[in-house]
């Protein structure tokens, strides 16, 4: 690994050689390690180590770079210091909108790039606009300094199916990241990579089937009386019903009135809750048919594992973690079984009162 730290407003300063944890890649959320470094070390200052400058490490086995900034905690001890390190999301939490930070029928992509924009207007981060899906329902959201972080995370992301991604690089001796948004990130790769149990993908396996079940969901605009202009949008998965039974939800989502916006929490309540989730975590060599460099996060790729299940597994899984360990050279994966239920959305109609 090469690793290399800049200020905070991403200007290289120097190469340091510190011990590097476990560092993690995840889809749509926060990415983490740690490094340590020793009082004898050369980058033992506060110039290089501290809280809020860039870090960027470069690997050599085919893993993309990893990038973000010097955080919290900060362990001191006779030999020297341990520093969380995050990606660069981790800003965004220390972030919020105006007052009144209103979007007039747009779609989520505009919305995610008119906010980091502002907030790098603001406060350079580092953060430039890549590639921004612009697809999808129009959308009325209003803010009131709301954390930015809950605004990509929970706001944004249902509004519509979408993925993001921060990916860093290098510019004009500065470290910088690339936001990217996407209705889907990823490509299907199903016919050029696999995990296969016992080759390249480790014995020590925990495969998972997990959460609650839903087919049924009842998304409720706001509002306080129950009369025909309250809008009630119901999805249903139909294959589900049939296998499990019905299972219904209902929830009144404040601030929302448009028909299309609950429409989208209808289809991600159903499309996340249909079927028992199914989250398989286990380590990975660099090795056909799955090197480092042949997928990335939000890929789909093929996933043979012959201890899940009754009878084995042999299906296509998206990639969410990757989690790559410096001293024994594993990845540790997280994916999941793509859930696209077969569903069908409607209009409630409401008797008068």
């Amino acid at each position: 690994m090469r690793v290399l730290v800049g200020d905070r407003f991403g200007r290289l300063l120097e190469e340091i050689t510190p011990n590097i944890d476990s560092i993690v890649w995840a889809l749509n959320q926060i990415g983490k390690t740690r490094l340590t470094s020793s009082r004898q070390s050369k980058e033992f200052n506060e110039t290089l180590l501290g809280i809020g400058n860039r870090i960027y490490i470069e690997f050599d086995n085919g893993l993309p770079p990893w990038g973000g900034v010097l955080g919290l905690p900060r362990a001191w001890s006779s030999t020297g210091v341990e520093i969380a390190c995050y990606t660069i999301e981790y800003l965004l939490q220390a972030r919020v909108t105006d007052k009144n930070a209103s979007f007039y029928e747009r779609p989520a992509g505009v919305i995610f790039e008119l906010v980091l924009e502002r907030e790098e207007n603001q406060d350079p981060m580092g953060i430039t606009m890549g590639s921004i899906w612009g697809g999808g329902s129009p959308h009325w959201p209003v803010y009131h300094h709301t954390n930015i972080w809950d605004v990509l995370d929970y706001s944004i992301r249902r509004m519509e199916r979408c993925d993001f991604t921060f990916t860093p690089y290098l510019e004009d001796d500065h470290i910088k990241f690339r936001a990217d948004f996407f209705q889907i990130a990823g490509s299907d790769k199903t016919a050029t990579v696999a995990f296969m149990e016992g080759r390249n993908a480790g014995e020590v396996l925990k495969l998972e089937e997990q959460g609650v079940l839903l087919n049924a969901h009842y998304a409720i605009s706001e509002g306080s009386v129950w009369d025909e202009d309250r809008l009630v949008i119901v999805g249903k998965d139909l294959e589900s019903i049939a296998k499990y039974g019905l299972r219904e939800s209902g929830k009144v989502y404040a601030g929302t009135s448009m028909q299309s916006t609950l429409e989208m929490h209808a289809r991600n309540v159903i499309r996340i809750y249909s079927e028992p989730r199914r989250y398989f975590r286990f380590p990975v060599t660099n090795s056909e048919p799955g090197k480092f460099d042949s997928y990335a996060l939000g890929d789909t790729v093929r996933c043979a594992l012959p201890s899940f299940g009754f009878d084995g597994y042999e299906e296509d899984v998206r990639i969410l973690v990757r989690e790559y360990n410096p001293v024994t050279g594993y990845c540790e994966l997280v994916v999941e079984e793509p859930n696209e239920p077969l569903y069908w959305i409607y209009q409630e109609d409401l008797p008068e009162e």
